[in-house]
């Protein structure tokens, strides 16, 4: 499996390296992911009307990311949606993960130190702000994937032979 390298993960999708069986791997490894990481915040939200806020919040931004990726997808040939989506789910969340929430939260306890600020759970403004930076997160997921899609296109063009080159044989 590939965990940070986009780059690779694109060429595989846009040479068809990769088979059903590798694909349902990064399956596996999303469904957990999203297991893990959709109960997490739960934990933190006494108040309903910030978690009603975050479903509709999130439950907007999901529906709208993914009617986005398939329009992107059918924009480049139609072919392979749910391979690519994995894949590139898979390599983009790590890459959000380590590039983005770690350093957030590493710091977030800096500031908690200096400042002596914490996120208390029965604050109202405190889960909004979780919330915000939470579906932040989502769009950037969305934008990142959408874009990663993007340079499929040229890359699947490169491989198909040119009818200029094919009339010259």
């Amino acid at each position: 499996m590939i965990w940070l390298n986009l780059k690779e993960a694109e060429r595989k999708l846009s040479t068809n390296e990769l088979s059903d069986n590798e694909a349902f791997k990064y399956l596996l490894g999303i469904a957990m992911l999203m297991c893990i990481g959709g109960y997490a915040p739960a934990q933190f939200f006494l108040n309903r009307t910030v978690e009603g806020f975050d479903f509709i919040l999130s439950f907007s931004i999901t529906i709208w990311g993914l009617v986005k990726l398939f329009k992107t997808n059918n924009s480049i040939d139609g072919k392979h949606f749910y391979n690519r989506l994995f894949v590139l789910s898979w390599v983009i969340g790590w890459r959000i993960t380590v590039y983005f929430i770690v350093p957030i939260g590493v710091i977030g306890d800096v500031f908690k130190k200096i400042y002596g600020y914490s996120m208390i759970p029965g604050d109202t403004k405190s889960q909004f702000v979780q919330v915000a930076v939470y579906n932040l997160v989502i769009i950037i997921y969305f934008t990142l994937i959408c874009n990663s899609f993007k340079r499929l296109n040229p890359a699947l063009n490169e491989l198909q032979p040119s009818p200029i080159a094919e009339s010259a044989q």
